[in-house]
């Protein structure tokens, strides 16, 4: 999951840690679950790893922008409707 809010303190710490101002507005995110199997091999681990930083990074990116519009949640739901239905071409 990821929120995003316009208006925002941002830590200097490892995870750049958010608290958002009073009466910010936000975007409250989240994408398709990643299940990991505990026995799987670091090689397969390591891919996983990329997948979830690559799938954060990019709701973010998205969150980000939609905040910033009128209705944050429908410029949200129309960009990711796009986005999916041009990369599966």
């Amino acid at each position: 999951p990821d929120f995003c809010q316009l208006k925002k303190k941002v830590f200097s710490s490892w995870d750049q840690f958010q608290v958002p101002f009073p009466w910010s507005k936000g975007l409250f995110v989240w994408g398709e679950p990643i299940w990991v199997i505990s026995n799987q091999k670091k090689d397969d681990l390591a891919q996983q790893g990329m997948e979830l930083e690559h799938t954060l990074n990019w709701l973010t990116q998205q969150a980000e922008w939609a905040v910033q519009q009128a209705d944050p949640a429908m410029c949200f739901l129309r960009a990711t409707k796009k986005d999916s239905s041009t990369s599966s071409m």
